[in-house]
């Protein structure tokens, strides 16, 4: 028979002596059985012994707070002889009893067990505080179940065997007492003595004794409670325990916020893309991931185009509303545009938990000064997440892509996503070859495949057709707007196409001959190699100039002139002084070609250099700029009798067009915005404008423009006087020109998406209406040099196929690539809120992929409700323990997320309904099996990691090549076995092949073969060598056998068994 406790509380003497029945009522006993459902302990004792403790110990592993006040009860001990006692009680625990060392040490580990020693004067009393409840304001008797005060120390002895007298105290007034007297006594207590650090010595000792291998290896059994806050801790999950946001979002808007979330938290990304459309608040959505951060006491960082942290409707409106105007750090991009060298990343390297980058195209060219300065402020904040805001990742070029991803991504950090990049990079060399129509059916269903995937990892996507898939979200926009977007149009485009009088068709004629007589001689002064490459460029930008229109043309003319004859004088007399005159003005012209050089400092050291007598001026280079400077005069003295007194170009028929559209539409009572790439070009319009349209308001903007704000707020007054803004692409980034009514590009560039921005200023979710677009298509004398609708029409193609626009923005073959790539969208989406508004609707924030939740954040989800988890008790929990486990109810199964979060078995974790388990007696034992297989899979992993990083970029890149190769011969379809041969090259590539030593030499041979030899003239036979050679040299794996000498690190494991109902009498641990 057990002990009566009612006897023992009737009573209340505990001496080690007396009977229940047959049973002795010993200290351990009672103290076991008060602990049994208690939440805390307080203790003052003479010493504290390990022995002692492990005869209570199964009562204490699930108490929440563990508190021993330590004296002395003859000589104050030193230091030394508190460690060797220490070291003496581990050392003497027996084997049998490791399981209850096991339990000590994760008190210990986990903090839950708090030691201080009370030496000030000698402390003979001992007393045990049982608490029923944790914290500062509760009440005594709530707070306290009972104490103990007599003679017992917390050793073996006294607590089972020596003859004691200890008492049982339950009155309110005496626990009142006791429970000041510990603390008191707690507060004069120490953790440090002699500088040592009590608690950390005793786990220290406990890691270094005969069980340390045992207490590595060993399986920590956490209740669920605990262990599911420590693993929302240890994923960063705390957002489950969001609600909605306050800011006043709209649905789709909210639900952007959570999926933004996802890719961080869930999907564990560093970087996640916003690619919403044109007005559907990108900036909003980024400011409410802004706010999460920041409530966590994150850094933010946020960079915007220069003009959009200058404008107080724009950014710093959004952080006003959001309330975190004075928290987030708000940049310019302009501080990013200095040469790396001169670039100081220190004042960004504040440990930012976000970096937010708006317009994030801007970045796209890797080589470019700000972007490699950009680079370097996400590497000093190593664990940054990266926001990035475009609605067009891919400007010209599917490399624009990567590029950003690469602002991020770190190599061989994730080996998904390293591939995903090679296999985008493999299409985008292959598209050097062949057009997308040209691919075959798998080749166009795999990039279909690897595109949806990319996005699904990266991309945060809401459309005007995404928007009409939810009646709520329509509904919701009507209500709060005014606005029915199913009733928004698309805009009409139309192509303006225009004449060239005679006398400018003759300067035109011409102009290929003075273009190839011209050396832009000024730029080889600086670098003689880079001077040479920029010559082409350069020239080419003369006549886009003359395409834009003639007198923009004339003026970069004499702009140029100037500026050669200056550095003329300037090398001839050795004087920097006289390059003073040069305005900045004219340096700006040349902003359309990123030189990567400071061209008046750079020409300054060359003048300095000539002066000291370190160069000797090449007469060559200094001919060519005289050359340069006749055929400048030449032309300028040839357009001068094309001008009218008034200072423009007779019979401009370009400009004419304009200006017949314009009388259309002013007449009919709208608003035009017209568009050119160059300031010239506006200053031409603004000059017909005066002379033609003496009773119509316009306004010209450009860079230089003061007050843009002012500008387009007076554009934007229905009913306003200003009828007509003719702008350079300063407004076509970033800002609302919702009141325009017709949309023209006067001139256009070879980046469609200038296009797009262009267009979507007008085009406005908030103010929606029919927007008129014309397009001015170059004239074909242009267009045959400059390639621009070839080119444009291309681009457009890629950025439809790759990324998806709202609507045509010129030419017709736009209607079917829109129509699939809308469908795809929308079927896309659809599934995403399938998923999400089914939790929005129970009062539920979450997350959703593109088709499902993933199993451990349901999980995770489910055991806030089940086990009434807070937000505030995950300050509560510290760092898990090498291994630690828990147990939940289900059909026998294992998850173990690892060090790297990854989650072993996740598929398991879909659990209807979340009951917590008991714990397991021998969890190693019961699980051997599912561990085991565990252990193998982990083994795999880290060899496939380890050939990952030891395939370097020349493997890939040979391999890829030889691939590549092997589709434009057209190889597989001329000789069977040359699919073997791909397939080999393809494993080797993705990494399921091991590298031998020669292989890189095998696939350079492989290469030179395919590149000299007609594809007809390769044989069945010649492919089975090949075969052979690159088979034999992946036997010889002389290099890889250093790979797996490498020792595997110590990782972090936390486990969760789910366990049968059925099977509990043989798990538990002892009752």
């Amino acid at each position: 028979m057990g002990i009566d406790f009612n006897e023992v509380l009737n009573l209340k003497i505990i001496d080690n002596r007396r009977k229940s029945g047959e049973t002795t009522i010993t200290l351990a006993g009672v103290l076991k059985y008060f602990l049994k459902n208690a939440k805390g302990l307080k203790a003052a004792v003479g010493y504290l012994y390990l022995g002692g403790l492990d005869k209570i110990m199964e009562s204490m592993e699930n108490l929440e707070e563990i508190k021993i006040l330590m004296g002395y009860t003859t000589d104050k001990p030193t230091k030394d002889a508190l460690l060797e006692a220490f070291q003496k009680d581990v050392d003497d625990i027996q084997d049998s009893d490791f399981k209850d060392l096991a339990a000590f040490y994760q008190l210990v580990f986990e903090e839950k067990l708090q030691i201080r020693v009370y030496f000030s004067k000698r402390l003979h009393s001992k007393m045990y505080l049982i608490l029923r409840a944790v914290g500062e304001d509760v009440e005594v008797m709530e707070k306290y179940k009972c104490a103990i005060v007599g003679s017992s120390n917390l050793s073996p002895s006294g607590l089972l065997s020596n003859t004691e007298l200890n008492v049982i105290i339950e009155e309110r007034r005496d626990l009142r007492y006791l429970e000041e007297w510990f603390q008191e006594l707690w507060e004069k207590g120490t953790e440090n003595y002699e500088d040592l650090q009590v608690r950390g010595s005793i786990k220290q000792i406990v890691e270094k004794s005969r069980y340390r291998e045992k207490i590595a290896e060993n399986w920590y059994f956490t209740p669920p409670t605990r262990f599911f806050l420590l693993l929302i801790k240890y994923l960063d999950a705390d957002f489950l325990f969001d609600t909605m946001p306050a800011i006043k979002l709209f649905q789709f808007q909210v639900i952007d916020f959570q999926r933004v979330l996802f890719v961080f938290n869930v999907n564990l990304q560093r970087g996640c893309f916003i690619t919403s459309s044109v007005g559907l608040g990108k900036s909003y959505v980024a400011c409410q991931v802004a706010k999460y951060f920041l409530d966590r006491e994150k850094r933010v960082l946020i960079l915007v185009p220069a003009g959009l942290k200058r404008n107080v409707d724009q950014w710093p409106r959004y952080l006003r509303e959001f309330g975190i105007a004075s928290t987030v750090q708000l940049e310019s991009m302009g501080m990013l545009q200095v040469p790396p060298q001169d670039f100081n990343v220190q004042p960004y390297s504040q440990d930012f938990g976000l970096i937010i980058i708006d317009e994030a195209h801007n970045f796209r060219r890797h080589e470019s000064y700000r972007t490699r300065n950009l680079k370097s402020v996400i590497d000093a904040n190593g664990n940054a997440k990266v926001l990035l805001l475009t609605a067009t990742p891919i400007n010209t070029r599917l490399e624009d892509l990567i590029n950003l991803i690469r602002l991020f991504h770190r190599e061989n950090s994730d080996l998904t996503i390293d591939r995903l990049i090679e296999e985008f990079e493999s299409y985008i060399e292959l598209f050097k070859e062949r057009e997308y129509e040209d691919l075959g059916e798998d080749d166009r269903n795999a990039l279909v495949e690897l595109q949806e995937e990319l996005e699904r990892t990266f991309f945060v996507k809401s459309t005007r057709e995404t928007l009409r898939t939810s009646r709520d979200y329509v509904e919701e926009l009507t209500r709060f707007t005014g606005i029915d977007i199913e009733q928004i149009p698309d805009p009409d485009v139309e192509e303006i196409e225009y004449p060239l009088h005679q006398d400018h068709m003759e300067i035109l004629e011409g102009l290929p001959i003075f273009i190839r007589e011209f050396k832009a001689a000024h730029l080889l002064l600086i670098n003689p190699e880079k001077g040479a490459n920029l010559q082409g460029i350069f020239k080419w930008i003369l006549f886009k100039r003359f395409e834009s229109d003639i007198y923009s043309y004339y003026i970069t003319l004499r702009r140029l002139l100037q500026k050669e004859q200056r550095i003329q004088r300037a090398l001839r007399e050795q004087n920097i002084n006289l390059l003073e005159s040069q305005a900045d003005e004219a340096d700006e012209e040349y902003g359309d070609i990123d030189f990567n050089i400071d061209f008046r400092e750079s020409l300054e050291w060359v003048i300095e250099d000539l002066a000291c007598g370190k160069r000797r001026l090449d007469e060559n280079v200094f001919h060519d700029l005289q050359e340069d400077i006749i055929l400048l005069e030449e032309q300028v003295h040839l357009l001068a009798p094309l001008i009218a007194e008034s200072g423009v170009f007779r019979q401009d028929a370009k400009i004419e067009t304009l200006l017949d559209l314009i009388r259309k539409h002013t007449e009919g009572g709208r608003k035009l915005l017209i568009f050119s790439e160059y300031r010239d070009t506006v200053y031409a319009i603004n000059r017909f404008m005066d002379q033609n349209f003496e009773n119509t308001s316009f306004q010209c903007v450009d860079a230089s423009t003061q007050e843009k704000s002012a500008v387009i707020e007076k554009f934007n007054q229905p009913g306003g006087p200003l009828r007509v803004l003719i702008t350079t692409d300063t407004l076509s980034e970033g800002y609302n020109l919702g009141g325009a009514d017709v949309v023209i590009n006067f001139d256009i560039p070879y980046n469609p998406v200038k296009l797009i921005q262009r267009i979507g200023r007008a085009t406005r979710i908030d103010n929606p209406k029919h927007i008129q677009v014309y397009n001015f298509r170059p004239n074909e004398n242009f267009d045959y040099e400059l390639k621009i609708v070839d080119t444009l029409q291309l681009r457009i193609k890629d950025i439809i196929r790759f990324v998806g626009i709202e609507y045509r923005i010129w030419f017709a073959i736009e209607h079917a690539l829109l129509e699939e790539r809308q469908q795809r969208d929308r079927d896309l989406y659809a599934r995403v809120l399938q998923e999400v508004q089914r939790r929005y609707r129970q009062g539920q924030i979450g997350q959703s992929s593109e088709v499902y939740e993933r199993p451990i954040i349901h999980l995770l989800r489910q055991s806030i409700h089940t086990f009434n988890l807070k937000k505030e008790d995950l300050s509560r929990v510290k760092t898990p323990l090498p291994k630690m486990c828990t147990s939940i109810r289900g059909e026998k199964n294992l998850a173990i997320v690892n060090s790297e979060k990854t989650i072993f078995h996740e598929q398991t974790l879909f659990i209807n309904e979340l009951h917590a388990g008991s714990k397991i007696l021998d969890f190693q034992t019961y699980f051997k099996d599912e561990l085991g297989e565990f252990a193998s899979t982990t083994q795999q992993v880290n060899i496939s990691k380890k050939l990952e990083q030891f395939r370097n970029n020349d493997i890939k890149k040979m391999a890829k090549e030889v691939l590549l190769r092997i589709r434009n011969m057209r190889l597989e379809e001329l000789r069977v076995n040359t699919r073997d041969l791909g397939n080999i090259l393809r494993a080797i590539d993705q990494g399921t092949r091991i590298i031998g030593s020669n292989t890189v030499k095998v696939l350079k041979d492989i290469n030179n073969l395919l590149k000299t030899t007609n594809a007809r003239d390769i044989t069945s036979d010649n492919i089975t060598v090949l075969i052979h050679r690159i088979e034999t040299s992946l036997q010889k794996t002389r290099q890889t056998r250093i790979i797996f000498n490498d020792e595997s690190k110590v990782v972090s494991l936390m486990a969760i068994a789910i366990t049968p109902e059925e099977t509990e009498g043989t798990m538990n641990d002892r009752a």
